[in-house]
């Protein structure tokens, strides 16, 4: 960071940090008591807007978000940018109205001296008490709030502390098991407790539909749209799984072409079963009255997902469009009319739809669209120190400044979508200062290196993920 710019980037950044405190009093001031409608919060998990048929895709996975797209006062937008890489961070975010380096809730490669929890065999820290969720604030309003999530990481048992305030949980052990159909006679389970311990109260919902996630079911015949595909291995468990051979540069340039159509249709199918459930899930909560006259909706996605892009694959550390470009949509409807919702603007910080759900309005001033990557612990263990990477973004318009392991750098998105080449970052340019403190506190928050415990391996043995 340069000397002459630190002195100006702590000033912006302490006008930034007043003008979000000064938000959430004016909110809070403003919040009324015990409201009539209900408020329903969605992420569909791991949906990248580029891969949606809402947002101009050929293929078409996303039937219901583009109906949804379309509905007459809703609020919708193909450019909102998620505030983290993966589950947690962004969830989170959601929840809490904060900044990654803010709450710090995010994979931790060296543990000693933070409080962490294992999730899977890696350390994360979780959400720290001193930052309220939207449950509990909900709570304190008069709401009951209601946990519904397809996703283990967000859930009670991961003590990730993203089910704080929930009264009513319902909530996935593992990936893959509150899927489908499954969901469904949950989300109707939760309902029912909610009913028999509403009391009158108005339902804050938060919905977390998680079919996109791996693991992927394999395509069936009779799509249409996409050939047969069988069921794709994506934990790097032996030397023979594409998955792992991919990371490890060994796949000739036909097993990479094939391994790539294959994630390619996995990836789309995947899509269209999570937005095929956010239909179901609507239509049931259209039925038991949750959605009716007097309701709140957001629907977002956390993060998205890297196909082979940057040599990429999975999610985590990198903030390029693949892992941070999302949908956001709103609607508010007051005596069975929608009240006309705010504009959105492109791009957009995903963080608004905290404000969405809290105050039925984005903050003002605007929130910053930014976001922070840290290393990935398990995969830069197994796969090397090119993922061990801290990254940052700040969007502006069609110009995205980049800083990655200490280099600043700009992406020009116009010219540039895929982002195959950074440009300097101007020492003048008027955003700068800004994000050179934006970076400061992503560094401050950042993490150092460790070996795997003992502990560590043994889990990841159970896990597949090495031998």
């Amino acid at each position: 960071m340069s000397r002459i710019g630190r002195p100006v980037a702590i000033a912006i950044l302490a006008l930034l940090v007043a003008a979000g405190l000064l938000w959430r009093l004016v909110g809070e001031r403003a919040a009324p008591g015990p409201a009539a409608l209900n408020v329903v919060f969605v992420v569909v998990d791991m949906i990248r807007a580029d891969r949606l048929s809402a947002c101009g895709y050929g293929r078409p996975t996303s039937p219901v978000l583009a109906a949804l797209a379309g509905e007459r006062g809703a609020s919708f937008t193909c450019r909102a940018y998620t505030p983290g890489t993966w589950t947690l961070p962004s969830h989170a975010s959601f929840f809490t109205g904060e900044e990654v380096p803010v709450h710090g809730a995010d994979g931790v490669l060296d543990p000693r001296g933070v409080e962490t929890v294992s999730l899977w065999g890696d350390h994360v820290r979780p959400l720290p008490d001193r930052f309220p969720t939207l449950a509990e604030r909900m709570s304190e309003r008069g709401y009951l709030s209601v946990m519904v999530s397809g996703n283990p990481v967000v859930s009670s048992w991961s003590a990730t502390g993203l089910a704080r305030g929930f009264e009513v949980i319902r909530e996935s052990r593992q990936f893959g098991d509150t899927y489908g159909d499954r969901l469904l006679e949950v989300l109707r389970e939760a309902l029912d407790e909610a009913d028999r311990r509403a009391a009158g109260r108005p339902l804050f919902l938060f919905l977390n539909i998680c079919d996109a996630h791996h693991p992927w079911d394999a395509v069936p015949p009779g799509l249409g749209w996409l050939p047969p595909r069988v069921a794709i291995d994506n934990r790097p468990r032996d030397p023979r799984n594409p998955y792992a051979r991919f990371w490890r540069g060994e796949l000739s340039e036909p097993e990479l072409r094939m391994f790539l159509e294959l994630i390619d249709d996995s990836y789309d199918h995947a899509v269209w079963r999570a937005d095929r459930n956010l239909g179901r899930a609507l239509d049931i909560l259209a039925e038991r009255g949750v959605l009716g006259p007097d309701h709140r909706l957001v629907v977002t996605s956390d993060h998205g997902e890297y196909l082979g892009e940057h040599d990429l694959l999975s999610h985590a550390t990198f903030v390029y469009e693949e892992d941070t470009r999302v949908p956001l949509w709103f609607r508010e409807r007051r005596g069975g009319e929608t009240v006309p919702g705010p504009a959105l603007p492109e791009p957009v910080a995903a963080l608004a739809a905290h404000d969405l759900a809290l105050h039925g309005a984005l903050p003002s001033p605007r929130r910053p669209v930014r976001a922070a990557g840290y290393p990935d612990g398990l995969m830069s263990r197994l796969f090397g120190e090119r993922l061990r990477a801290t990254t940052a973004a700040w969007w502006d318009e069609e110009r995205k400044l980049f800083w990655k392991n200490g280099r600043f750098g700009l992406f020009d998105l116009a010219a540039d979508p895929r982002e195959q080449s950074l440009l300097p970052l101007p020492a003048d340019d008027p955003l700068r200062p800004a994000f050179e403190a934006f970076v400061g506190q992503v560094e401050a928050a950042g993490r150092r290196e460790t070996e795997p415990t003992p502990q560590m391996m043994e889990a990841l043995r159970e896990l597949g993920y090495v031998e």
